[in-house]
């Protein structure tokens, strides 16, 4: 069987989808830590959006859309709970499952956040049409859909 011709790594879309991610990580990080002047990782504001957007959740439930780990999503809801931006309580019909919820503190920062976020997006995507802005959620989409039937 004969290699494949070696093409520029620049044409590589899983190479592209990769430094496009860390940039969009490494530049949300260090906004987040501006506004709100913590130690907040996009993880853990992701777990703030989900928890404010749909309310008190199985922790498990959590770990699929935000990080698809549970240990991890353990680690993230620890800091938050340490942080008392988040409270866990044991589900009342199953106690091997931690239900978690915002606080009072945790609406609040999540509240305060959230438009910088907003203004941020718009900043960044200023020159997109919303055709191309849908063609790129859909592309993305159908990627991870791919990926998670692998």
């Amino acid at each position: 069987m004969a290699t494949p011709r070696l093409t520029p790594l620049d044409d590589a879309i899983a190479y592209r989808i990769n430094r496009v991610a860390r940039l969009l990580r490494h530049g949300f990080a260090s906004d987040l830590q501006q506004w709100s002047g913590e130690d907040l990782s996009p993880e853990q504001y992701f777990a703030l959006y989900r928890l404010r957007q749909a309310g008190p959740l199985p922790m498990q439930s959590l770990a699929d859309p935000v990080l698809k780990d549970y240990p991890n999503i353990t680690r993230v809801i620890a800091g938050l709970h340490k942080r008392g931006l988040v409270k866990r309580t044991k589900d009342k019909s199953d106690g091997r499952v931690q239900r978690c919820a915002l606080t009072a503190r945790g609406e609040a920062l999540f509240d305060r956040l959230y438009p910088s976020v907003v203004a941020e997006r718009a900043r960044l995507f200023a020159g997109w049409s919303a055709h191309d802005r849908d063609a790129l959620r859909a592309s993305l989409s159908h990627l991870e859909r791919t990926l998670e039937d692998l």
